[in-house]
């Protein structure tokens, strides 16, 4: 079934949205009969395809679910379509592709591995949130997943660009500041390619770095 909630809270269940992990107001998702959240239905994608599409994921959701118990490839399919839904953990994550044998899609393999990279980069972002000066340690080692791995899939948490960026500033280094611009520029065409913000938050950042540049020169 197809929910609706407009409302920050509702009457009887003030806590609905917390409990669903439901993203965004007016939340839409997908949930079986049971209540369970399938999938989300993203602000951009509310439209009449756009819900056709969600509903069509919905039923592939349940069907992978239903199988992933017996059949590896299901299994692998469920956890990625869940890992796309951000509804695991990074431990439960972790736990369930050590359960799955290896997987001969190579492809399928590689799209839950950067996931999974995902939630490392968002479960970094949280402890530097309350360990002080910790984010200035994220510049330099998310540099180095960018370059050598594991990489994440675009549409890991902006914040990963962020602490690159920030902390490219902060040494006044115009190279790493423009290659990590360019890992955003590249991650923003895939998950964002129409959103309005995104022109002006590009240009924000090509003004600071023309100013790391003349700075330099």
């Amino acid at each position: 079934m197809l929910l609706c909630q407009i409302e920050s809270e509702l009457a009887g269940h003030p806590r609905l949205r917390e409990q669903k992990g439901l993203v965004g107001l007016p939340s839409v998702a997908f949930l079986d009969a049971a209540g369970t959240v399938l999938v989300q239905v993203p602000f951009d994608h509310r439209t009449v395809d756009g819900f056709r599409a969600s509903g069509a994921r919905a039923h592939r959701y349940v069907r992978l679910r239903e199988r992933a118990d017996t059949d590896p490839a299901a299994a692998a399919g469920f956890l990625l379509m869940q890992l796309e839904e951000r509804q695991l953990s990074l431990d439960a994550a972790r736990a369930r592709r050590a359960s799955i044998a290896e997987l001969d899609a190579a492809d399928l393999a590689a799209r839950i591995a950067a996931r999974i990279v995902d939630l490392e980069v968002a479960a970094a972002l949280d402890a530097a949130r309350t360990a002080g000066d910790a984010r200035a340690t994220l510049g330099p080692r998310f540099l180095a997943m960018h370059r050598d791995g594991p990489h994440p899939s675009p549409y890991v948490s902006r914040g990963f660009w962020f602490a690159m960026l920030e902390w490219a500033e902060a040494r006044r280094d115009p190279a790493v500041f423009e290659e990590a611009l360019a890992g955003m520029r590249a991650s923003l065409a895939t998950t964002d390619p129409d959103a309005t913000w995104v022109p002006r938050l590009l240009a924000d950042q090509e003004a600071k770095l023309r100013a790391l540049r003349d700075r330099d020169g």
